[in-house]
């Protein structure tokens, strides 16, 4: 399942406030990254519903870097691009 139960924003909030950022700049424009990176070698072995709900949580705990290094196999960066394309549409549809 993609997305699943609404949560209120302070569940929301309280489980951003456990991840910390570091700051990337490149001249005037910078970007917060999690200090935590999500390796997405082992998403292929866990089928793909599971590999979504993870994705689903380490957004939910405030991760927003994911380690796609070109060795890893199986369909893995094709699970990640669903994903992030299924999650800007849901993101898209919230700002509304």
């Amino acid at each position: 399942m993609l997305f699943h139960r609404k949560q209120s924003e302070a569940e929301k909030d309280a489980k951003h406030s456990l991840m910390t950022y570091a700051e990337v700049c490149q001249r005037a424009d910078c970007k917060k990254f999690s200090r935590l990176v999500m390796g997405i070698d082992l998403l292929g072995k866990f089928g793909e519903n599971n590999s979504l709900e993870m994705l689903n949580l380490a957004v939910e705990y405030g991760i927003n870097a994911f380690d796609t290094a070109s060795i890893y196999e199986n369909g893995i960066e094709r699970i990640l691009g669903e994903w992030m394309k299924a999650i800007s549409v849901h993101l898209s549809e919230r700002q509304r």
